[in-house]
């Protein structure tokens, strides 16, 4: 874009026009397919770290402390709007665990998986935590925000973008689409499977796409036959409702054979 679009523009939003390279919080603001490339930085802040400190004067308690105060925090907001590619997490891993195995009587010979030291202390570990799991959590609130926060601009933009006529989860990733679309779509597949709505009014459920029966596995319904299942694909559990917001047994009977109806009827609806 010609340097004087970029000032026009600016000024019209009233926001600062920023270079290739710039970071918030440590983290780049342009970012291209090729994450290795955008986040070495990353890697390289947690080796400085780590050889600023002294670690032959520090205990293995003093280095689980660094490591999850300080290690482990630095990657936080990078996490939260990014998926990093597997080989990164790997080093983040890495480089914690030859941290706290350091001075120890065979530092090359780990007497502890990594994934055992990361399980809770109640369950023999030391509650750390893996880089990768780390991450898709973090990113995670992205996609819970998405799906909670309705009215922001932020959310209407994404929206109006990637799926204005469907659901997040019934989105299509598409050829072209940004890098942080395309980690928001593995991410929000990977959430589908662990996420069920509460039925109110129903008129944001979709019958065939969104998880809201809790008693089946996948928590989504088949449809009674085949033949019913195009007609029927942009159904809401609202058409399943009667006014005085009870299960509507007649529709129900249309659309689904009688072990589905049993479990739908056994859900309790919530008030509006």
């Amino acid at each position: 874009m010609p340097k004087g679009s970029i000032e026009n523009s600016s000024h019209s939003l009233k926001v600062k026009s920023s270079i290739a390279g710039s970071q918030y919080l440590g983290s780049p603001i342009l970012v291209n397919n090729r994450l290795r490339t955008s986040h070495k930085e990353l890697i390289d802040r947690v080796s400085s770290k780590i050889n600023a400190w002294s670690t032959k004067l520090l205990s293995q308690a003093g280095r689980t402390a660094l490591i999850k105060s300080v290690l482990q925090s630095i990657p936080t907001y990078t996490m939260s709007t990014t998926i990093l590619p597997s080989t990164m997490t790997s080093k983040l891993d890495k480089s914690s665990r030859t941290f706290w195995w350091f001075n120890s009587k065979d530092p090359t010979h780990h007497t502890m998986a990594w994934r055992k030291q990361c399980c809770p202390k109640t369950q023999g570990g030391l509650g750390f935590r893996t880089s990768a799991e780390m991450n898709k959590a973090m990113f995670g609130k992205q996609i819970w925000r998405l799906l909670t926060e309705k009215h922001g601009l932020w959310n209407k933009l994404i929206k109006e973008k990637y799926f204005p006529n469907t659901s997040l989860f019934a989105a299509k990733k598409g050829q072209r689409s940004s890098c942080w679309w395309k980690h928001a779509h593995r991410v929000s597949n990977t959430m589908k499977s662990n996420l069920l709505w509460v039925v109110k009014d129903g008129s944001n459920i979709s019958v065939v796409v969104d998880p809201w029966i809790p008693s089946i596995p996948g928590h989504i319904p088949n449809l009674f036959t085949s033949g019913n299942t195009s007609p029927h694909a942009n159904i809401k559990v609202a058409e399943l409702l009667n006014p005085d917001h009870s299960w509507n047994h007649t529709k129900l009977q249309e659309l689904f054979d009688e072990d589905f109806i049993a479990h739908i009827q056994n859900i309790t609806l919530q008030p509006n």
